[in-house]
């Protein structure tokens, strides 16, 4: 999956990687699994833009923690910041990645296994 990063207040987050941090900090925010709001069945009917917005933040604070930084933004400070634009290119991505079965480092790795750089 692509890299997205979201700006606020001048500090830049990684948005573009599905981790199970994220997995888990969506359900504890939502009481609810995040695969089940990913599933076909959910797709066929149309994500909300509360369940997106909040899986958005939710792989930004798990991407930006595992960069070994702090992230202290609460979801709705998030998502003050977040184009709708910006959340429905994340989910597009999320979901085809997904699809695929590949995260975004095994889509980038070459057939000997090496990873192949990445250009924005």
């Amino acid at each position: 999956m692509k890299n997205i990063e979201l700006t606020i207040n001048g500090t830049a987050y990684p948005c573009g990687t599905l981790t199970m941090g994220a997995l888990l900090r969506f359900e504890r925010e939502t009481g609810r699994n995040a695969m089940e709001v990913l599933s076909p069945a959910s797709q066929k009917k149309g994500i909300s833009f509360t369940d997106l917005g909040t899986l958005l933040w939710a792989c930004a604070a798990s991407a930006t923690r595992a960069e070994g930084r702090e992230f202290s933004v609460s979801c709705i400070d998030f998502l003050d910041c977040c184009p709708p634009e910006v959340a429905n290119k994340w989910l597009t991505e999320a979901l085809m990645a997904q699809s695929s079965g590949l995260d975004g480092e095994d889509a980038d790795k070459a057939d000997d296994g090496e990873k192949k750089s990445q250009t924005a």
